[in-house]
């Protein structure tokens, strides 16, 4: 799949008595996720309308069915892709979203010296779709670079930090920073399509005191 798909096209559906027309496409996938056997639709959308942050428009994400040859509507969310600015100089943070053994993944990326990206991941259950696994990367050269990974259904959480590995081009300062592996389990992080960047969302590791930020709020 591309790494963005920009593409305007028209789309004349009626989603109940709702209609589409003229909408900017990001990206799309196929595949089973409930488990059915019959294959889902997901399309993300730049809506146009502006964030509530400045953070540029706003993007939506849509499940369909296909029911006698036709999408209909099942589930959507304006929580699950970030706005189109929440890149940083790097731009448009949207990356792609794919499916694999009944999961959604949802990746972004953005920054500029200091990088980042995340990995969602996404089940249908308990009647929604609920955020099971989390990863990320961050840092920048001659510092530090961290890796998150997180399995919200065991609550086991995954801390690394270390310090970046080009030493040779970096100042004394890089020596300074000291290695974290922190393995810990934290269930108390609910997450899913409804309020996925509704809000802050934070867990303090128990022995390095370290922040790991799932969300920083709409």
């Amino acid at each position: 799949m591309l790494k963005t798909i920009h593409k305007i096209i028209a789309i004349s559906m009626v989603l109940g008595t709702a209609q589409w027309a003229q909408a900017q496409v990001l990206g799309e996938a196929r595949g089973d996720l409930d488990g059915d056997g019959q294959a889902e639709i997901v399309v993300v959308t730049d809506t146009g309308r502006p964030s509530n942050n400045d953070l540029g428009s706003i993007r939506k994400l849509e499940v369909f069915k296909i029911q006698n040859g036709k999408r209909s509507l099942w589930q959507q969310s304006q929580q699950v892709i970030l706005p189109s600015q929440a890149g940083g100089m790097m731009g448009d943070p949207f990356q792609e979203i794919s499916i694999k053994n009944g999961s959604l993944f949802v990746n972004h990326a953005g920054g500029s010296s200091w990088k980042w990206d995340t990995r969602d991941q996404y089940r249908y259950q308990n009647g929604q779709f609920e955020l099971i696994g989390y990863q990320s990367s961050s840092g920048r050269i001659c510092d530090s670079w961290t890796k998150i990974d997180v399995n919200f259904q065991t609550g086991k959480m995954i801390y690394k930090q270390e310090a970046d590995g080009n030493v040779d081009a970096c100042d004394d300062n890089i020596a300074k920073i000291k290695p974290i592996n922190e393995t810990f389990v934290n269930k108390n992080v609910k997450l899913n399509f409804k309020n996925r960047h509704a809000q802050e969302v934070y867990v303090i590791a128990p022995k390095s005191k370290e922040k790991i930020y799932f969300s920083s709020g709409n």
